[in-house]
């Protein structure tokens, strides 16, 4: 199956619409058991959530957020990485990449994880 629709709406529902190859439904031996309309080509498919759930992303992660779990995770991150995105951005200038494959961005961001280890062997060592 593919991807036919990724905003498929049906009333109060929203979701994904696929649908089945002509080819592979055409000679299908279940076809008549799968498909309810004869003049219907192929078998179509909807995953589809009511549109109230649909909530963003930002909401999502403040509900994490509100939750002791969510809250100890965190305090862990803004103590561990936090400092050190600050240090790569504020004193190593990486405010965007350079770069424009996945590949070559990849690279880029390696070798600054690099100098900022060099740096603290060479502040602490």
């Amino acid at each position: 199956m593919w991807l036919k629709s990724k905003n498929f709406q049906a009333g109060n529902y929203k979701g994904k619409s696929y649908m089945g190859h002509i080819e592979n439904c055409s000679t299908c031996l279940l076809r008549s058991k799968c498909i309810r309309n004869e003049k219907t080509k192929a078998r179509q498919v909807a995953k589809l959530s009511p549109k109230h759930l649909d909530i963003s992303f930002t909401t999502k992660m403040k509900r994490i957020f509100d939750t002791v779990e969510g809250r100890s995770i965190y305090s862990k991150r803004m103590g561990t990485v936090e400092p050190v995105f600050g240090h790569l951005r504020g004193t190593l200038h990486l405010d965007r990449f350079t770069f424009r494959s996945r590949r070559k961005v990849n690279n880029q961001w390696l070798l600054y994880c690099i100098v900022h280890n060099i740096g603290k062997i060479q502040r602490y060592a």
